[in-house]
C-alpha cells in the first residue's frame, strides 16, 4: 500500500492497490456506479478498518485521465467518478458535512473511490424507517414562547426515537453545507435529495454522491439521465443549473425531511395514469401548481419553503438566509443543538491525514460517532470540555470594546472550539462516549461565573471549575448538589426554586439570601459559580439581579449584557417581571420594600403568590384544611396540596392537566428523565424530566415548567384532612427552606443560613 500526499488542499489520501481492498456487500447504487460496504487492511500497520468503495461496471482505461467538459452520460461511469474524485479533492478536507476521502484505487481494470463508511445510510431510508416503526415524536415549535410545546408523551417514547427539532438539526447541517458548496467551492451539486444525504447515528449529515456535480452555472445537452422530481422548474423546461435552481431542490429536500420520506407529488403521479410524468409535473408546475408543505412542518420553515419554489428565480431565497432562518429557529427551541452546529462551523485547518483519521476514529472496524449530538438511549459518559467566553462585563464602559479587544475575544473563543476538537479526538481515540451538549461556563465579571448542572455534575465541568478557582457555589434549582459531587474546600448554597413564571424569588428572603451569599463571597475575594439546570432562566435572573444592584441598572440592560455573554439567556417572563419590581424597589427584596411595590403586590395576587408576605413569614399554614393525595391503587398517601405547582392558563383559568408536584423524596429521580411509579405498589403515575417541560394542556396552556414532575388525574385520589394530621412525605430541609411557595417552611428564620449552606473539606 502506497501513501501519496498529494495536492494544493494539503489532502493526503491512500493508493490502494485492488489487492487491499475486499468488497463485502452492496449498499446502494449512486448515479454511476454501484456503493459497496468494502474493507481495508494496512499490513505495516497491522489494522484493518470498514469503508465505502465505489466502483464502476466498465474496465479502467488508463488512457481516459482527462475529463469531459460537457455532459457524462450513464454509459460513461468512469467520467462520471473522475468527477466526483475531482470534488472531494477540492472540499475541505475537514468539513463535517462530507465522508472523508479515504483514498483511491486505480490499478488494472479497477477504478475505485475509498471514501469513510457512514452506518446510519442514507436519510431517505432513516426517515421512512422512524415513520414505519412510529419513532417520530411531533413537537410544535413555538417562537412566541422560544420554547418547544411537545404533542406527544416525549418521557415514554422508545430508543431511537427524533423529534420535530431533529429534523431542523438535520435540515440545518444540509443548507450549511450546501451554502459552502456554492459560495466558496462554486459548485453545483444538481442532486439534492435525501437518497444522496448520509447519517451518522448521532444525526450528523454526510452529502454524498456528487457525480453530477459540476462548477459554476451549467448547461446541460439533455435531461434524460437525470432524476426529475426534485429538479427546478427551469431546470426541467432548459435543462440550465444554477444557485437559484439549487435552492429549489433544497426546498423539494425540507418537504422530504418534514414528511418522513413520502416521495414528493406522490399525490399527483397516483390520480393520473401517467405516460411521460416529467412533462406531467412540468405541465403541473408551469400550472402553478407547487409541493404543499407536510403536516407538522414549523411555520417559519413552510414560508420559506414556498419561497423556494417561486417561478422567479431572483426571488428565490440564497443559502444565507435560509441557514440563517433554520439557525434562528434551532437556536430557540433547542440551543444545545444550535452550539453543536455553530461549533462545527469553525473548520480545523490542519492537514487530513487517512492513516491517523483510521486510527483515530474507527473502533473494532466501525465509524465511532464523531460528533456530540446521542440519540435517545444511548449511555452518556462524560462530558465535553466547557467552553468559556472572555470578560466582557465589568462596566458600560468597558462595553466600547476596541478591536483590538473584539480580535482578543475571537482568538480566545477559537481556542476554545479547537479545545472541544482535541477532547472529541481523545474521546474517540480512548473509545468513550460523550454527551449530548456542549457545556458552557462564562464569565459574567470578575469573581463571578455562570452554568448550568452540567457543569457541577460532571468531570470535566468540575476540572474548569477548579481551573478557575471557584470557592463558593450557588445552586438555583429543585434538587441540590449531593455531596459525593460536591469539590472539597468549596462553599455551597442551596436555593429551591422551580423555573415556572409563578415562582416567586422575591418573597421569604429568597432572593435577598442568593445576594448576600454572591457578594460575601466576592467580598472575601472568592470566585462564585451560580447555575441551575440549564442555566438559562433561574440562575439569568439572580445574577442579573446581582448585576442591578452592584451598577444600578435597569433590568433591561442587564439581561441584555447577560444575553452578550451567554446568548442562551433568557429568563421566562414571570422572572422578568420580578426583574422590574426588583427594579422599583431601588434593588431592595425585603418583605417591607416588597408591600410598598404596588405592581409586586397586584402580581403576587394574580399568581396566588400573596401569601408570602404575611402567613410563611409567621411560619405557618394561611390554611387549617389540607387536601391529600393518594395512589388510586394502594391508597397510599403520596403528597399533600402545598406540594401542588399551580399555574393558570392564558385565558386566566386555572390549569387542571394533570398534577404537576415538587420533587419528592420518594420518587426515583436518577435519571435525567423517566417515569413515576408509586413507591408501595409500582403503579405508574405519571414522568417527570430535570429539564423540564411545557404544560400540554389542549386548551391554551403552554406554560413552562422546570422540572416537570407530571401525575395523571385518573391515577391519584384526594382528600381533605386537618393540616395537623395531614401526613407530609418527608423532604430535605433544605429544599423546604427554599419552597415558601410550594409548602410552609419548616424551620426558623434565624437559622436560615445553616440549612442551606455546606462546606466540603
Amino acid at each position: 500500500m502506497n501513501r501519496s500526499a498529494s495536492n494544493k488542499t494539503e489532502r493526503r489520501i491512500l493508493n490502494l492497490q485492488a489487492s487491499d481492498v475486499t468488497l463485502l456487500k452492496e449498499l446502494g447504487r449512486g448515479n454511476y456506479g454501484k456503493v459497496f460496504l468494502a474493507h481495508i487492511n494496512d499490513r505495516q500497520l497491522g489494522i484493518g478498518i470498514n469503508c465505502a468503495a465505489k466502483v464502476i461496471n466498465e474496465p479502467y482505461d488508463e488512457s481516459s485521465n482527462n475529463l469531459a467538459d460537457g455532459d457524462v452520460g450513464a454509459s460513461n461511469e468512469l467520467h462520471a467518478l473522475k468527477n466526483e474524485l475531482s470534488i472531494y479533492e477540492r472540499l475541505h478536507p475537514n468539513h463535517p458535512s462530507f465522508p472523508k476521502l479515504i483514498g483511491i484505487v486505480r490499478d488494472d481494470d479497477n477504478f475505485m473511490l475509498i471514501t469513510e463508511y457512514v452506518e446510519g445510510g442514507d436519510l431517505l431510508k432513516f426517515l421512512r424507517s422512524k415513520a414505519r416503526g412510529g419513532l417520530f415524536i411531533e413537537q410544535t415549535l413555538n417562537n412566541f414562547d422560544n420554547n418547544i410545546q411537545a404533542q406527544k408523551d416525549t418521557q415514554s417514547a422508545p430508543v431511537g426515537s427524533i423529534t420535530s427539532s431533529t429534523l431542523v438539526y438535520i435540515a440545518l447541517q444540509i443548507a450549511n453545507a450546501l451554502k459552502y458548496l456554492i459560495n466558496d467551492l462554486n459548485i453545483l451539486h444538481r442532486d439534492i435529495a435525501a437518497r444522496n444525504i448520509l447519517i451518522t447515528g448521532d444525526f450528523v449529515i454526510k452529502i454524498a454522491d456528487f457525480g453530477l456535480a459540476r462548477e459554476g452555472y451549467y448547461e446541460q445537452p439533455s435531461r434524460m439521465a437525470l432524476p426529475f422530481l426534485n429538479l427546478a422548474l427551469e431546470t426541467l423546461q432548459t435543462c440550465k443549473f444554477t444557485p437559484k435552481s439549487e435552492v429549489w431542490q433544497f426546498g423539494v429536500l425540507l418537504f422530504e425531511i418534514f414528511s418522513l420520506g413520502k416521495r414528493p407529488y406522490c399525490d399527483l403521479f397516483t390520480k393520473y395514469a401517467v405516460v411521460k410524468p416529467c412533462d406531467k409535473l412540468v405541465e403541473f408546475l408551469e400550472g402553478g401548481g407547487r409541493l404543499l408543505p407536510p403536516k407538522g412542518m414549523p411555520e417559519s420553515i413552510q414560508r420559506m419553503m414556498a419561497k423556494c419554489f417561486l417561478e422567479n428565480p431572483d426571488e428565490r431565497p440564497t443559502f444565507n438566509s435560509i441557514t440563517e432562518t433554520l439557525h434562528n429557529l434551532l437556536k430557540l427551541v433547542s440551543p444545545e443543538l444550535a452550539l453543536i452546529v455553530d461549533a462545527s462551523s469553525h473548520l480545523d485547518d490542519e492537514p487530513s491525514n487517512p492513516l491517523k483519521f483510521i486510527k483515530h476514529s474507527y473502533k473494532g472496524g466501525y465509524l465511532q460517532p464523531r460528533s456530540n449530538m446521542l440519540p435517545p438511549g444511548r449511555k452518556k459518559t462524560r462530558s465535553l470540555p466547557p467552553f468559556t467566553m472572555t470578560d466582557n462585563l465589568s462596566s458600560e464602559t468597558e462595553q466600547a470594546s476596541s478591536p483590538e479587544l473584539e480580535e482578543k475575544a475571537i482568538e480566545e473563543r477559537q481556542e476554545h472550539f479547537n479545545e472541544c476538537s482535541e477532547w472529541v479526538k481523545d474521546v474517540v481515540n480512548e473509545g468513550w462516549e460523550h454527551e449530548s451538549k456542549i457545556f458552557m461556563i462564562d464569565k459574567v465579571e470578575d469573581h463571578l461565573y455562570l452554568g448550568s448542572a452540567h457543569d457541577v455534575l460532571h468531570s470535566a465541568g468540575k476540572a474548569k471549575l477548579k481551573s478557575l478557582k471557584i470557592t463558593h457555589v450557588l445552586t438555583i434549582s429543585a434538587m441540590p448538589v449531593a455531596e459525593s459531587d460536591q469539590l472539597p474546600d468549596v462553599v455551597y448554597m442551596f436555593a429551591f426554586a422551580m423555573d415556572t413564571p409563578r415562582q416567586d424569588l422575591l418573597g421569604c428572603s429568597l432572593l435577598e439570601d442568593c445576594l448576600r451569599f454572591i457578594a460575601d463571597a466576592i467580598s472575601e475575594d472568592g470566585n462564585v459559580f451560580v447555575h441551575c439546570e440549564a442555566g438559562v432562566s433561574r440562575s439569568v435572573t439572580v445574577v442579573g439581579a446581582y448585576l442591578m444592584r452592584k451598577h444600578e441598572w435597569s433590568s433591561e440592560l442587564a439581561v441584555t449584557k447577560l444575553t452578550q455573554i451567554r446568548p442562551n439567556a433568557r429568563p421566562n417572563n414571570g422572572f422578568m417581571k420580578q426583574l422590574s419590581f426588583f427594579e422599583e424597589t431601588g434593588f431592595r427584596a425585603d418583605s417591607e420594600s416588597l408591600r410598598s411595590c404596588r405592581s409586586y403586590c397586584q402580581w403576587c395576587a394574580e399568581t396566588g403568590n400573596s401569601g408570602h408576605l404575611v402567613e410563611y413569614e409567621r411560619g405557618k399554614p394561611a390554611d387549617p384544611v389540607a387536601e391529600t393525595f393518594k395512589c388510586y391503587k394502594c391508597r397510599n398517601v403520596l403528597f399533600h396540596d402545598r406540594h401542588l405547582i399551580r399555574h393558570w392558563k392564558r385565558n386566566g383559568e386555572q390549569c387542571q392537566f394533570g398534577y404537576l408536584i415538587t420533587p419528592m423524596k420518594w420518587i426515583s429521580m436518577s435519571e435525567y428523565q423517566g417515569k413515576i411509579s408509586c413507591p408501595h405498589c409500582g403503579e405508574k403515575l405519571g414522568q417527570f424530566s430535570w429539564g423540564g417541560r411545557k404544560c400540554q394542556d389542549e386548551n391554551d396552556c403552554g406554560t413552562p415548567i422546570t422540572p416537570w414532575v407530571h401525575l395523571h388525574r385518573a391515577k391519584i385520589d384526594k382528600a381533605s384532612v386537618p393540616n395537623s394530621s395531614a401526613i407530609a412525605p418527608p423532604m430535605s430541609p433544605s429544599i423546604a427552606a427554599h419552597s415558601p411557595s410550594l409548602f410552609p417552611p419548616p424551620y426558623d428564620t434565624s437559622s436560615h443560613s445553616r440549612l442551606h449552606e455546606s462546606s466540603s473539606h
